[in-house]
């Protein structure tokens, strides 16, 4: 009875820790999408003349109820969003990044 027990302890651990990757892989599928997409749409010359379409983390963050960490995760991940460093121009130090949507030839 015991021996059976285990094994069914055994196979109820695996499934759950299954269910939990793929709930966390899901979780930060969707985010990435879902910061393609929101910039995607913050395309140049959208909101104003010379919007360039680029966005902050703090606008980003504002708008998608993400947090920073999510943010920065889901853009280092994707491979259509393109991170631009700013420079302080006293110093030439980096001391922010603004975040764009790559336009993708069809076929990738």
């Amino acid at each position: 009875m015991l021996d059976t027990l285990d094994h069914v302890a055994a196979i109820a651990t695996a499934i759950v820790a299954v269910w939990a990757f793929a709930a966390y892989r899901f979780g930060s599928w969707k985010k990435r999408r879902l910061l393609e997409k929101y910039l995607s749409n913050e395309r140049p010359g959208r909101r104003y003349a010379i919007d360039t379409g680029q966005r902050t983390i703090i606008h980003l963050m504002a708008e998608l109820r993400m947090s920073e960490a999510e943010i920065l995760q889901a853009a280092f991940t994707s491979q259509k969003i393109l991170i631009i460093r700013t420079r302080d121009p006293q110093t030439s130090l980096s001391n922010g990044m603004l975040f764009q949507h790559i336009a993708m030839p069809r076929g990738q």
